[in-house]
């Protein structure tokens, strides 16, 4: 059920009812030559609505949608001069604060920030919200899309960035959006991962990874382990076992 699509009467009746609220955060930055700049907004939004109809019609758990907040910080795409919104990480972490103290105040009391991009950790401003909120709780899991990657091709595939992972769930669920014949693997030098890696170095595409082994029929087996996943950690918060999701890259069988 998407926030947006509610009228402010609609979302006062419906607020005791509303088990969650969730909050997709994507950004805009290159995804290669390949794939779109709104990939990881558009995952993480779809992804978002999937989890939450799930838990609806097979669990009777009511959660809210929010609109997937577009930008973030990007500054290891700015390198490739074009493809990329970089916010400040002080403007995404107050953003992030103000959208939470806002859902705090209209009575929501279990608030699930989703991250599109792995690197967007809000750990920083998660923390002391809950320390000065008592009925209300923000929570950040993270659902570990390397492991499922690796358990829905059955072997490991070369992955970070618009890679394999990305370009499969694009091709099941958007296939259009992606321009096939742009797809190959890119020319690598040695990284290690980290805030100030810079991806116009590392890469001569954009892509890390291995992308060319993408297909619509690992898109599908990914997309399933990823909702199931996040049905399975949202339901873990819900039922107030939260320490035994961990605020890192997390995966339940």
């Amino acid at each position: 059920m998407r926030y947006a699509g509610l009228t402010y009467e609609e979302l006062r009746d419906l607020a005791p009812q509303v088990r969650a609220v969730f909050i997709p955060l994507g950004c805009t930055e290159q995804q290669g030559p390949h794939l779109p700049t709104d990939f990881d907004t558009w995952m993480i939004a779809r992804l978002c609505e999937d989890i939450a109809e799930s838990l609806q019609s097979d669990h009777g758990e009511l959660v809210l949608v929010m609109p997937a907040l577009p930008f973030g910080p990007t500054p290891e795409h700015v390198g490739f001069g074009f493809g990329y919104v970089n916010l400040r990480q002080s403007t995404h972490e107050a953003l992030v604060e103000d959208v939470l103290e806002s859902l705090a105040a209209q009575g929501f009391n279990t608030l699930v920030v989703w991250r599109g991009c792995g690197q967007h950790d809000l750990q920083a401003v998660i923390d002391p919200f809950n320390v000065s909120h008592e009925d209300c709780a923000a929570y950040q899991p993270v659902i570990d899309y390397g492991t499922v990657c690796d358990t829905a091709f059955g072997r490991q595939i070369p992955g970070g960035h618009a890679d394999s992972f990305a370009t499969s769930i694009r091709l099941c669920l958007d296939k259009d959006a992606v321009r096939a014949d742009r797809v190959r693997m890119p020319a690598l030098r040695p990284f290690e991962w980290g805030r100030d890696m810079d991806f116009s170095s590392v890469s001569d595409t954009g892509v890390v990874g291995d992308p060319t082994q993408g297909s619509a029929e690992a898109g599908a087996r990914i997309w399933e382990l990823c909702v199931r996943e996040g049905v399975l950690l949202t339901r873990l918060l819900l039922e107030g076992r939260a320490g035994q999701v961990r605020q890192t890259w997390h995966f339940l069988p």
